[in-house]
């Protein structure tokens, strides 16, 4: 027959068991949903101003990590640079079109980076203007 101090001891394992289990279970769970979701970012072209062009960039998800836009030229000429605090964030950026042939939008965020460039054309046309002489 068993005594009560061994009851106690075989009882002390199973519930340390479980409590145990019940730590593991729940810590990974809280691992899981503690990762966040990372910066997603969109820049579309708007339109063509007569020494600009101009873009929307809207930032989402930049959660509490410092996130950096930066918006660079050509050779990584920097045109822009802001540090994000708010959220969603969306800004439109004018970018001089005649001084670069790329465009790159990068945000940084921890050690989270996304890019988007844009290649920039530029196409003159020539226009031929004939008037009639006034013959005097």
């Amino acid at each position: 027959m068993t005594s009560n101090t061994d009851m106690a001891r075989i009882a002390f394992r199973y519930c340390g068991g479980i409590a145990a289990l019940f730590i593991l279970f729940t810590g990974k769970m809280q691992a899981q949903t503690k990762e966040e979701e990372k910066p997603v970012m969109q820049v579309v072209f708007q339109q063509e101003e007569p020494n600009y062009l101009v873009f929307k960039v809207s930032i989402q998800n930049t959660g509490t990590k410092k996130t950096i836009l930066r918006v660079t030229g050509n050779n990584q000429d920097l045109l822009y640079s802001e540090s994000i605090t708010a959220e969603p964030y969306i800004k439109t950026v004018k970018v001089p079109k005649y001084d670069t042939d790329a465009v790159e939008f990068r945000i940084t965020n921890g050690k989270d980076s996304s890019k988007k460039t844009f290649d920039v054309k530029l196409t003159t046309k020539e226009l031929v203007e004939v008037k009639e002489a006034s013959n005097l």
